[in-house]
């Protein structure tokens, strides 16, 4: 069936090269004076419900025409001649068209249709419309699933989220959002909602993100991340926000859902930290430390901290960890070992403390997500002196996922990063395909249960856990 565009997206390739047309004939259907005859042929062509049939009933297109173009357009095979009725216009069979091109020169006239407007492959605008009614109908019902499920269902921003969920689908964003359609829904099953009446309580993005969302917790601490998007725009539409992604207005609309967002860049957390000296800034915070209290430290702290003679005893094991999780575990489970959080967000001021405390004799053992993020950070920090690996080796990985079901965990996505300490874990990563968090619960517990050991023991030289 010749002329026939292709259904779906993508197009097709050409059946038949238009090389095979004579030049004489190559050079006229490429006069500038049939321009408009191609764009009103591609237009007719894939907007019917079939394509152009070389044997069918005749299907003719319009084209407008001025006194210098209507003679070269009516060179067409298939074009009306010696008619004056509608100066201004030429009809043009292009049933009779392809029927030339086909028997003559064996040449799809999709082929050449394409062509001349610009070389991609036409496509079925009536199957297009219809695959995309399907995709959208596909994850809306997906999101009503999961609304339902969370008792979602009956609120009133619902259906514009549900418009806008389904509004401009490709099928991998439409993928994208069913895989994260019960992510998105159990995190908005917790969030306040409730435009006429503030929070009640105060949750944190992070701990909200692991223990409802299961998608990754950095899923909803990087604002334009998929997961993180879905659930700021259902917050939007539900406290009648405009939208907006700027990192001060994402900050206000958790705040109105009750979610505290944190700064893991202004800050260096740590807990156990005991420094030396007897001077005041180290008094203050050894009572902070010795009532249980976390430090965070700034730029201030840091300045301070360079001048002291001592900061903190040479050999003291110092644990490094990735993501504020852990530090909170490590302290319900009352855990001593002095724990540096870096927040996922490897910031100046957090290589900057690690450089300092490594130079005062600390022997720095680092954990963090095994992602590529995650290896980045770990090879920064293992650079500094007395740094070692901690729970980051491929066994380490393989026995975390061996605890896990990797459908509930984010994709690792594409990328990869050196590991000199074990050169064969980024192969396992790229192998499994998920990221494996530090805060997911058999790695929380291994790093949890390596820091009370190291608590109890008081020494400087405690075993560092596993790799």
């Amino acid at each position: 069936m010749s002329g026939a565009p292709p259904a779906g997206d993508a197009g097709r390739a050409p059946a038949a090269p238009v090389e095979r047309l004579p030049a004489y004939l190559r050079a006229f259907y490429a006069k500038a004076e049939l321009a408009e005859f191609w764009t009103r042929a591609r237009r007719h062509v894939e907007g019917r419900r079939a394509g152009i049939d070389p044997d069918g009933r005749p299907s003719k297109v319009g084209v407008s025409v001025t006194a210098e173009t209507r003679g070269v357009v009516q060179q067409l095979p298939g074009a009306e001649r010696g008619r004056d009725e509608r100066p201004a216009q030429v009809r043009v069979d292009l049933t009779a068209l392809a029927r030339k091109l086909r028997d003559e020169h064996g040449v799809d006239l999709a082929d050449l249709i394409a062509e001349h407007t610009g070389g991609a492959p036409l496509v079925h605008r009536p199957a297009q419309k219809r695959v995309r009614r399907e995709r959208a109908a596909r994850v809306r019902e997906r999101f009503l699933g999961e609304l339902e499920r969370t008792g979602l269902a009956g609120a009133a921003w619902t259906s514009e989220w549900l418009d806008w969920l389904t509004r401009g689908l490709t099928e991998e964003t439409a993928a994208e959002r069913v895989r994260l359609a019960r992510h998105a829904c159990d995190v908005l099953a917790r969030i306040h909602l409730d435009p006429d009446r503030p929070a009640e309580s105060v949750l944190g993005l992070a701990e909200l993100a692991h223990a409802e969302a299961r998608g990754g917790s950095h899923g909803l601490e990087e604002r334009r991340a998929p997961l993180a998007t879905l659930v700021l725009r259902a917050a939007a539409f539900a406290h009648g926000r405009s939208w907006s992604d700027r990192a001060e207005d994402v900050r206000t609309l958790w705040e109105r859902c009750g979610v505290s967002t944190g700064s893991p860049t202004t800050t260096v957390s740590a807990r156990g930290l005991l420094f030396t000296g007897d001077h005041p800034w180290a008094r203050n915070l050894g009572e902070r430390v010795r009532l249980g209290h976390a430090l965070h430290l700034d730029r201030d702290d840091l300045r301070v901290a360079r001048g002291l003679p001592a900061l903190i005893t040479p050999g003291t094991v110092v644990a490094v960890c990735e993501n504020p999780l852990v530090l909170e575990y490590a302290a319900r489970a009352g855990a001593r070992c002095p724990l540096v959080c870096v927040g996922g967000q490897f910031s100046t001021l957090a290589l900057d403390w690690l450089r300092l405390l490594a130079e005062s004799g600390a022997r720095l053992r680092y954990h963090g997500d095994f992602d590529w993020a995650g290896l980045h950070i770990a090879t920064r920090v293992l650079r500094l002196p007395g740094s070692r690996p901690w729970r980051m080796s491929a066994a380490d990985h393989a026995a975390a996922l061996a605890g896990l079901d990797p459908d509930r965990l984010p994709p690792l996505g594409p990328g990869g990063a050196a590991c000199p300490w074990d050169p064969a874990l980024p192969e396992v990563m790229r192998a499994a395909g998920v990221v494996v968090e530090e805060e997911c619960p058999p790695v929380r517990a291994a790093l949890v249960a390596d820091l009370t050991a190291w608590g109890r023991e008081r020494s400087p030289h405690g075993r560092p856990g596993a790799g």
